[in-house]
């Protein structure tokens, strides 16, 4: 089998030059609207955001919504909605999100969908191709969460000094540089991306110089992501995912574990995996920038394995805030593993 990912962030290795970490400190305060993490030293860390905005909208469709293509019309009576009030980013992209609540069809529930225009009393929304919705729509709006609202002016990263890495939605990496007022701007063209939004469950790796206390949501994004999550992945598009569990206080016997549930990667879903055909790359958490372990849910092994030597790894810990790497083999809607 060929592994798609040997160079993976090959591109930021030498975009950025940073120091070396040791260790990772974990969280010590329960979620009340945000949370925190620790870092001891300056390095390269994976984060996910667990983190949503309220809900603006939420009901049953009017009736059964309408496909053309990869394109979905909601129509909600007496709405009263203003002309496209969930697209109001001043880069052009969608603002807000649908997301399915049910439609008679599990495969749907949890679904993530873009809102790309909308009138007094419909919505318009991409969709996977072939998509086809069920009986009695229901679904809820809210307001996309960004690098700028999950990583505020105030998160305690250092102007012109720390930064964090991206892969948008065709795997490419995009270098975001933390600047003057808590702006983040691209790094190959110094663009405005604080509008870049980050779907539930989307991580990101943050690029720090020095010791830093990070702290991810609160202000706008003070809700924490319950239900399922499910995302439309392209085959061969790398993703960075995670649980959607913030950090929670842990316990000393182990300290980088959450405490309600020692979350390993088969009891958090991530044994649901197409078999034989996707990838899911573990970074290491001690700051560098390296591979801990390069999985496969092999059929012949029946379940998670390293790639590399086929050895069980579905048993393995995923510590607070780890993030990992998801390269599905072939176009999948996969549902984020998520405790609460």
């Amino acid at each position: 089998m060929n592994r798609p990912f040997p160079k993976l962030f090959i591109g930021l290795a030498s975009a950025m030059l940073l120091g070396v970490a040791n260790a990772q400190t974990p969280s010590s305060t329960p979620v009340i609207g945000f949370y925190k993490q620790s870092f001891s030293q300056g390095g390269v860390y994976s984060m996910v955001s667990g983190f949503v905005s309220r809900t603006e909208f939420q009901g049953q469709a009017s009736s059964t919504p309408s496909v053309a293509g990869v394109v979905m019309t909601i129509n909600q009576s007496g709405a009263s909605w203003a002309p496209d009030q969930f697209n109001t980013f001043t880069n052009g992209s969608s603002s807000h999100y649908v997301e399915v609540l049910d439609d008679a069809n599990s495969l749907h529930v949890g679904l993530i969908l873009d809102i790309t225009g909308n009138s007094a009393n419909s919505l318009t929304v991409s969709v996977p191709g072939g998509f086809v919705p069920g009986l009695n729509f229901k679904y809820a709006v809210r307001k996309h969460a960004t690098l700028g609202t999950v990583l505020e002016p105030s998160c305690g990263l250092v102007d012109d000094t720390d930064a964090a890495l991206l892969l948008d939605s065709v795997g490419n990496e995009i270098v975001a540089l933390f600047t003057s007022g808590g702006v983040w701007l691209d790094a190959n063209d110094l663009s405005n991306i604080s509008e870049r939004v980050l779907y539930p469950g989307q991580g990101l790796v943050l690029l720090l110089a020095d010791a830093r206390t990070v702290t991810m949501g609160g202000g706008s994004l003070s809700y924490v992501k319950t239900g399922d999550t499910r995302i439309s992945l392209p085959a061969g598009i790398p993703t960075i995912v995670g649980l959607i569990n913030p950090l929670v206080a842990s316990s000393t016997a182990d300290p980088l574990y959450y405490t309600t549930s020692r979350n390993t990667l088969n009891l958090a879903g991530f044994n649901q995996i197409i078999q034989d055909s996707d990838f899911l790359i573990q970074l290491k958490t001690d700051g560098t920038l390296e591979t801990e372990t390069e999985i496969i849910n092999s059929s012949s092994e029946g379940g998670l394995v390293n790639a590399g030597d086929n050895t069980p790894v579905g048993g393995q810990y995923l510590r607070n805030g780890d993030a990992l790497i998801y390269i599905p083999g072939g176009d999948v809607s996969f549902v984020l593993p998520q405790r609460h």
